[in-house]
């Protein structure tokens, strides 16, 4: 008999499923064998609006969960993108903040699987916790990091989210997570440089500190240049980032080590150490151009002796770099980059009465993954 109700709803035979339905011995059958939540499922899945009403009128609960992983039926609508069926549950006063097993909300599952009219949709419910967190610490906004999906991203930036909220367990924010390339997930590993671009944009324009540290101290730089991100180390450096931030200032009490007895000890030469101990070559001319204080690699000989021995291309590019003359165009540069900061923008997006070379040049257009 229950055969008959799921082959039913297979075919959408609403007057078959409500005949089925009607009978009391399969009702008990059902709901003794939790078939009722396999039905209740099914319907959901096959997006049939009128079907699940059809399951209501019977008395089947739109808040029952699957047995395993403690699913809603919001949840699963949000994964196939059945907006239709998300929209009826909802107004059925389905849990819009029901977490399954691992902690996922509907809004965590729309923003996985890229459903973005679902998103929107959520996010628009009255209740809805948009910063709330799975149980490995990533909100929804974190997730759109992890895939490097802008357009979500500003759904829930728009809707009211808290772009500064951070992983409880690792204390990184989503700036963190963009630029690390570790994080990146699914569509994310797979997202072209303009993703990544427009995400950290994004996130700037909307008040995220492009110099926010991580409680042990690590700036997006660093996470960027650690996981070898080129695009984000190179739009980074053109958004004017520090090389050493306050908060770094203040809790690198220990040098840099290369290797236990190869040590960095120049708190300001934090990044480009990282760029070399990941050999990194193209990293550590980027930061050259972009102002960071090279020349003072020259006191700690040992580290260019080092990786001459060890790799000697990395060997050759310091030698070449680290004993040139700044030159006066490149120390104007960094002079008027330093004093602009974090409005580095204003130079491009402002009129000028300056030659369109100059604007380029400070705004590092020769800065280019190499």
């Amino acid at each position: 008999m229950n055969f008959r109700l799921f082959e039913a709803i297979q075919q959408c035979d609403s007057q078959r499923v409500d005949e089925l339905l009607s009978k009391t011995a399969l009702r008990s059958y059902l709901d003794d064998s939790d078939k009722t939540t396999l039905a209740f499922l099914q319907v959901v899945l096959l997006n049939n609006v009128p079907l699940l009403d059809l399951l209501i009128k019977h008395g089947v609960d739109v808040k029952t969960c699957d047995c395993m992983f403690y699913e809603n039926g919001l949840m699963h609508a949000a994964r196939y993108g059945h907006k239709e069926m998300l929209e009826r549950l909802i107004q059925c006063g389905i849990d819009v903040n029901h977490q399954c097993n691992n902690g996922s909300t509907a809004l965590h599952i729309a923003v996985e699987n890229v459903k973005r009219d679902c998103l929107e949709k959520i996010t628009n419910q009255k209740g809805v916790d948009l910063n709330i967190q799975d149980h490995s610490g990533f909100s929804p906004m974190l997730w759109t990091a992890r895939l490097r999906d802008w357009r979500s991203m500003k759904i829930l930036i728009d809707a009211g989210c808290n772009v500064e909220s951070k992983n409880f367990i690792k204390g990184s924010n989503a700036l963190h997570t963009v630029v690390d390339s570790t994080q990146a997930f699914w569509k994310g590993k797979r997202a072209s440089a303009a993703d990544t671009e427009k995400c950290i944009d994004l996130l700037l324009t909307r008040g995220l500190d492009i110099d926010s540290c991580d409680p042990d101290g690590n700036s997006p730089l660093i996470y960027a240049l650690r996981t070898n991100n080129v695009v984000a180390v190179t739009h980074l450096l053109k958004r004017n980032c520090a090389f050493l931030t306050d908060q770094q200032s203040a809790s690198l009490v220990m040098p840099f080590y290369f290797h236990q007895y190869l040590t960095g000890s120049n708190p300001e030469l934090l990044p480009l150490y990282v760029a070399i101990s990941k050999l990194q070559m193209s990293c550590v001319r980027m930061l050259c151009i972009a102002g960071i204080p090279y020349q003072k690699l020259a006191a700690e000989r040992h580290i260019i002796v080092y990786m001459e021995e060890c790799y000697p291309p990395m060997g050759e590019l310091l030698n070449d770099i680290v004993y040139k003359p700044l030159s006066l165009r490149q120390a104007c540069r960094n002079t008027v980059r330093n004093c602009v900061l974090k409005e580095v923008r204003f130079i491009e997006e402002t009129p000028l009465d300056l030659p369109l070379s100059v604007i380029r040049y400070l705004s590092l257009s020769d800065l280019c993954v190499i």
